[in-house]
């Protein structure tokens, strides 16, 4: 009888650099070249990042990565590649078509962890469909740091309710077929007895309970080699004997140069590691080395091949891939405005809303992008337009200048009407200092919060709303929202004191 192929028999056969590369994954930087072909092929690299914003379309994805698993292929016969993408729900990282969702807080707002789950079968189904496999996704932090920029991407700062979303995300995604990779797991100094419970790991506890494919620790920036290995060391451990994960523990050194550090993270425990372009070939020959001197270190290099071929079969070449139709659904399109219509929350209501589309309005909001060609347009104005041709806009850079902050409190007074976007005001003191000044000129205005929601508790506004991002869904249901056409029925998933 023919040899059975298992994940087991695999490690037994393949070469030392066929595993290596098993436990490498090149983050791609840039233009998408020969190269990374020329690291399936040559380099056995088993894992490729896709860069964001890289590529024209969904198709010209789906062609590469097609082109690509056919080289992994060729390679090692019936062995795939992973390919991943790094697409939260509001990261716009996919080109075109691709569904533009509303953020991961803004799912917490709307209270439904159906609504988690259909957005994250939704993202599987439309990266499957350009080739993609894996996704560095969900972000499963419970969010402690009013400054992060990257607040609405969390699901907030309730352990249990983070615990619930990022779970059934996670469901969502690998009921799509696609790997799920839990995101970012706390480097712990402190591992003692009750390290375990730690209101901070409840959502990753949850997502191991549910089947989590991969779990992403955090990134340090600890250069001492005698401290850097046990603390991961540690990490590991916690998650392998306390919290009971048997799957793929994956360390970040993007923006680490020094090619120690690949081998060190294995050592530790960690079954894939992360890499740039920059740094991957010595990456790859230094841990060949060391597997070459340390029996030690070779069996450690084999067990995380092992626990890469492993979910490899698991997870790879069990779902068909999906017409390119899928990609940017209409019905995808739906989905995203139903979830943003639901996330609008009023915060505050003092009388002005809904607003009158008869009355003229001035729009005091950032830009979308500063210093692009052609005339500069808030990125509100559209939205705003559908409802009131009498909106005048005044866009405002996200750290206005002085003369900026003087033009727009000189239209503020002369405006009954007046709607103030902020976006990350607490972290941009030009755009705080003109929204105070704009609503101590017309305390009737109403502020929309479009970005981190935590701008609220800094601008004391009487009338203010928070969309939790400025997706164009999320936009389109905030208009709708100010001119009467659907309830605010989010719930806000942060204190505001």
């Amino acid at each position: 009888m023919p040899k059975v192929r298992t994940p087991e028999n695999l490690v037994e056969e393949m070469p030392l650099r066929k595993l290596v590369g098993q436990t490498m994954a090149l983050s791609m930087q840039g233009s998408v070249q020969e190269r990374q072909v020329e690291l399936i092929k040559e380099r056995h690299v088993g894992t490729l990042i896709l860069p964001p914003r890289c590529f024209k379309s969904g198709d010209e994805v789906r062609k590469f990565t097609g082109d690509l698993q056919v080289v992994a292929m060729s390679v090692q016969p019936g062995i795939p590649s992973f390919i991943g993408s790094e697409q939260e729900p509001g990261l716009e990282m996919l080109p075109p078509p691709a569904t533009s969702f509303p953020t991961s807080m803004a799912l917490t707002a709307s209270k439904s962890a159906r609504y988690c789950y259909d957005l994250a079968f939704a993202i599987a189904l439309e990266l499957r469909s350009i080739g993609v496999n894996m996704n560095l996704a969900p972000m499963a932090i419970v969010n402690q740091d009013a400054d992060n920029p990257r607040s609405i991407y969390t699901f907030g700062e309730d352990p249990t309710l983070v615990a619930k979303m990022s779970s059934t995300y996670v469901r969502g995604l690998q009921h799509g077929g696609i790997s799920a990779v839990a995101k970012y797991f706390p480097l712990l100094n402190d591992v003692g007895p009750d390290a375990g419970s730690r209101a901070e790991l409840k959502p990753f506890s949850e997502c191991i309970r549910v089947g989590v494919d991969a779990i992403l620790l955090g990134g340090t920036e600890e250069k001492d080699q005698s401290r850097f290995t046990p603390l991961y060391s540690r990490t590991v451990s916690l998650l392998r004997n306390k919290l009971g994960f048997r799957g793929l523990v994956v360390a970040d050194l993007r923006g680490i140069a020094d090619p120690p550090y690949a081998r060190e993270a294995l050592i530790a425990g960690n079954d894939l590691v992360i890499v740039e372009d920059g740094t991957i070939d010595e990456n790859l020959e230094c841990v060949i080395s060391q597997a070459k001197k340390s029996r030690i270190f070779a069996r450690r290099t084999k067990e995380a091949a092992l626990r890469m071929l492993r979910l490899k079969f698991k997870r790879l070449n069990r779902f068909r891939r999906p017409s390119l139709s899928t990609y940017g659904a209409a019905l995808h399109s739906r989905l995203a405005q139903q979830i943003a219509n639901d996330s609008i929350t009023a915060v505050r209501s003092g009388g002005s809303m809904p607003m009158k589309r008869e009355s003229p309005i001035l729009l005091v909001c950032p830009v979308r992008a500063e210093g692009g060609d052609g005339p500069e347009q808030s990125i509100f104005f559209e939205a705003m337009r559908k409802y009131s041709r009498q909106s005048l806009d005044n866009p405002i850079h996200q750290n206005p200048t002085p003369d900026q902050i003087d033009l727009a409190l000189d239209k503020a007074r002369r405006f009954q009407n007046l709607v103030i976007c902020s976006i990350d005001a607490h972290i941009n003191k030009g755009q705080a200092d003109l929204i105070q000044r704009c609503l101590e000129v017309n305390p009737s205005a109403v502020l929309v919060s479009l970005g981190n929601p935590y701008d609220l508790r800094a601008l004391s506004a009487r009338n203010c709303i928070a969309t939790y991002g400025y997706g164009g869904a999320s936009l389109r249901a905030a208009a709708a929202f100010l001119f009467g056409q659907i309830r605010a029925s989010g719930t806000f998933p942060i204190a505001l004191s």
